[in-house]
């Protein structure tokens, strides 16, 4: 993590850009094999439309943000908290979320020991002590994932 209002220098090879953000932010991305936002229908073309049901999140979390995502603005909210982390997701249809989350970035970092999503144990996780990051795989339209 760098400090803010200063200077920095970062290697920025053209094939590899730094992604600068700040911490508490969650990002929604849509699926990398997505080629057009447009209606265009073609042979081998993915539409946005032809993925509606999934989006990736990045997530560098620390204290308290929210944000909106998707057309009609869906809700992501980050809490950081004493027992761990939770993310609230308040969205208008049910998606497959593919989420990345730097648990460096939080106030008290800490490995977790479990998570739940709208209060069920989630078995697909898994998590990288060495960069401290947290990957999981859940299905939600209105509920929290809770990190423990």
């Amino acid at each position: 993590m760098l400090r803010g209002a200063r200077y920095h220098t970062l290697p920025a090879p053209l094939d590899r850009l730094p992604l600068l953000v700040r911490a508490g932010a969650v990002i929604p991305l849509l699926p990398a094999d997505v080629d057009t936002l447009a209606p265009y229908r073609g042979r081998g073309v993915v539409r946005l439309a032809d993925r509606r049901g999934a989006m990736q999140l990045l997530a560098f979390p620390r204290g308290r943000s929210s944000a909106g995502m998707g057309e009609r603005p869906e809700r992501l909210r980050s809490v950081e908290d004493a027992r761990g982390w939770r993310l609230t997701i308040r969205g208008k249809r049910a998606r497959r979320y593919s989420l990345q989350a730097s648990l460096a970035t939080l106030r008290r970092p800490f490995a977790p020991r479990s998570l739940t999503v709208a209060g069920r144990p989630l078995g697909s996780w898994r998590y990288d002590p060495a960069t401290g990051v947290l990957r999981a795989t859940f299905r939600l339209r209105n509920g929290t994932l809770a990190v423990r």
